[in-house]
């Protein structure tokens, strides 16, 4: 892994997000971000908005679906910080008073 892909990754622990994505630390990928939201509809938007924002490629896998986020060298520190941002303003606007672990649910 780069440095760089390591840097990406302190972002991610910076916004407390990995944690709530995937809870147990010996699951947890240091490149993709594998989840679920609680509905189809909610993951759909949740691909709109990121696909508004410039961001690609994050549905999960074609056959068992979810979402994914993949921190590849490839990516800038700002690509990282627009994905923290929106997934704390996604969450923020459709929580409606539920734990962010009842709202993301980790791929295991």
């Amino acid at each position: 892994m780069t440095d760089d892909t390591l840097q990406l990754t302190e972002v991610w622990l910076a916004f407390d997000l990995v944690k709530i994505l995937h809870p147990a630390q010996a699951v947890r990928s240091r490149v993709n971000v594998v989840f679920r939201l609680q509905a189809e509809d909610l993951e759909n938007r949740w691909v709109e908005g990121a696909e508004a924002l410039g961001l690609q490629n994050v549905r999960g896998h074609r056959t068992v679906g979810g979402l994914r986020i993949s921190l590849y060298n490839a990516h800038t520190m700002e690509d990282a910080h627009i994905m923290a941002q929106y997934m704390l303003d996604f969450r923020q606007r459709y929580t409606a008073g539920q734990s962010s672990k009842q709202f993301m649910q980790p791929e295991c």
